[in-house]
């Protein structure tokens, strides 16, 4: 059985060796019979200077084994059209850390009878706001050249761009009849009519109720209806309160008695001289009956002692007031307007080299490995906007802008296989990202507030303020793209596929706004992440 076995052996190996002989005479003889085709498998497209015959809609060239002879030598310029979906952040509008308990609206007095009824704890109204995810538009530009196995590459991202806004609170109230057509005197006795409310010049301002607020009531009381709860200076909510309008029966709740704000953008006629104005017309705030709530029953808010016995608080008689009737106001506003921004940019510079396959048989040349280094940047900004209008404080904003600029070191590999017209592309990117943060904050805080003033803050006043800081961190990003192409003529391909980032370690707006009055300021940054993906479609270009 040995010998057998020797001599099969023995058998074989001729019978292989009589094999490669063969080829090795055919692959001769084919070199001598067709020497066009042993230069197009050895180098194609590319010759010492890698010159193009400028025929763009040339049809695609294959070669013997029906395969298509890969153009990847000269000038290129690729352009996809991005339908990306940023994600967003489930965002809390109020600090949901603090414990807020609801106004007292009956309090218990020394008179009352039985027992009050007990507050419950105030949550922050809105807890899913903006920025959400969606998608958005955007561009990407490629260009680069290569030769022999190794070029250079520009990639340009443009966007995409990403909106979101939401508006929270009541249907706005309307007064029949106001609009379009109004007349009315002002403090400098210009008589002022609302002709056309579509057109106006925003540099002109007319406000017909000088003396209102500017915010827009969505209450009939007044109170509010969207909560937001703010960390506050102690005693910053407290203030002199006018529920109640006092009858013979007793007091009766008729609310703070918040007017509407009726603004447009009108036409008008300022003395007989016809203009465009913004209107604005807000009614004065008042209380219920102008007086303040004596709380604790004791019958005094504010008193004085009357020297002259005429019944009037004149200059130089002493007076004061009953703090126990201080009220805690609760921050509702009638209206809330959330908006984000997110938008990215970038450019990356790359060095690309093709791993070699001549080793492989002609007809496992359909695919190739290609290696790349290079440098990225990448501009991630995002920007978070809150306006509350009404309610305790009155018209308030907040918007909170931050800019990471990721830049650092990357790294790609990309995996191309070809059949016929048709391409796979599978693309593998890292970068080491130093990200450079800038955070600002702006606000306007508390129009309506009048220190004192009845239904508002006995410390409180309009504030506006602006913060800034600049915070350094690592932030890893990871990129993926899946694209398959089509070749329409020789130089020309139609592409289209998907593409996924993942950045890690950066910062969003809306997660820094810290809820703080009557300041508000920034929270640490660089604790967020964010993961972008959609599809891509466009061509190729190969010069």
């Amino acid at each position: 059985m040995t010998v057998k076995k020797r001599k099969m052996q023995h058998h074989i190996f001729k019978m292989l060796a009589s094999c490669l002989l063969i080829g090795a005479q055919a692959t001769v003889a084919s070199a001598q019979l067709f020497p066009q085709v042993q230069l197009l498998q050895d180098d194609p497209w590319c010759g010492d200077c890698c010159e193009h015959d400028l025929q763009f809609f040339a049809p695609v060239d294959f070669d013997l084994e029906c395969q298509p002879m890969l153009k990847d030598c000269g000038w290129y310029f690729g352009y996809e059209k991005l339908s990306w979906v940023i994600t967003g952040e489930r965002t809390t509008i109020g600090d949901p850390t603090v414990n807020v308990q609801s106004e007292i609206y009956l309090p218990q007095t020394g008179s009352s009878l039985g027992v009050a009824p007990p507050t419950y704890q105030v949550v922050n109204s809105i807890q899913d706001a903006p920025p959400e995810a969606d998608f958005a538009w955007g561009n990407r530009y490629e260009f680069g050249r290569q030769n022999r196995g190794s070029g250079w590459r520009i990639s340009i991202l443009e966007g995409p761009e990403l909106n979101t806004q939401d508006v929270y609170g009541f249907d706005e109230i309307s007064i029949p009849g106001t609009l379009p057509f109004i007349t009315r005197t002002t403090n400098d006795n210009d008589t002022v009519t609302i002709i056309d409310p579509d057109n106006f010049d925003p540099s002109l301002t007319i406000l017909l109720f000088p003396n209102g607020p500017n915010d827009v009531s969505t209450s009939i009381n007044g109170f509010g209806s969207v909560a937001v709860n703010f960390r506050t200076p102690a005693g910053f909510l407290t203030g002199l309160r006018d529920y109640w309008v006092g009858t013979t029966s007793g007091p009766v709740i008729g609310g703070p008695g918040r007017s509407l704000l009726v603004t447009g953008s009108e036409q008008v006629e300022v003395n007989g001289v016809l203009t465009e104005a913004k209107i604005s017309a807000a009614a004065v705030v008042t209380g219920a009956d102008g007086l303040v709530d004596d709380l604790n029953g004791n019958g005094q808010s504010f008193f004085f002692i009357d020297l002259d016995a005429d019944g009037t608080h004149d200059v130089g008689e002493p007076f004061g007031f009953d703090f126990n009737d201080l009220h805690t106001f609760n921050v509702f506003f009638d209206t809330v307007i959330v908006r984000n921004n997110t938008r990215t940019d970038g450019v990356e510079l790359m060095h690309t080299f093709d791993v070699p396959n001549r080793y492989k048989m002609k007809k496992h040349q359909d695919s190739r490995l290609r290696i790349s280094t290079g440098v990225r940047y990448f501009q991630l900004q995002d920007l978070f906007y809150f306006e509350g209008r009404g309610g305790f404080l009155g018209l308030t904003t907040m918007t909170t802008d931050v800019q990471n600029s990721i830049f650092g070191p990357q790294v790609q590999l990309q995996w191309h296989k070809q059949r016929g017209r048709f391409g796979l592309d599978v693309d593998g990117r890292f970068m080491w990202g130093f990200n450079v943060q800038d955070l600002d904050l702006d606000a306007t805080i508390g129009q309506d507030l009048l220190p004192g003033g009845l239904n508002s803050s006995a410390t409180g006043r309009p504030t506006a303020t602006r913060t800034g800081r600049h915070d350094e961190t690592f932030s890893p990003f990871v990129e993926f793209r899946a694209d398959a192409s089509y070749s329409i003529t020789n130089s020309i391909k139609a592409r289209v596929g998907y593409t996924a980032m993942f950045i890690d370690n950066i910062t969003r707006s809306s997660r820094v706004t810290d809820w703080v009055l009557p300041n508000p300021g920034l929270l640490k940054g660089g604790q967020q992440d964010i993961f972008i993906n959609g599809a891509n479609f466009g061509f190729d270009v190969l010069y």
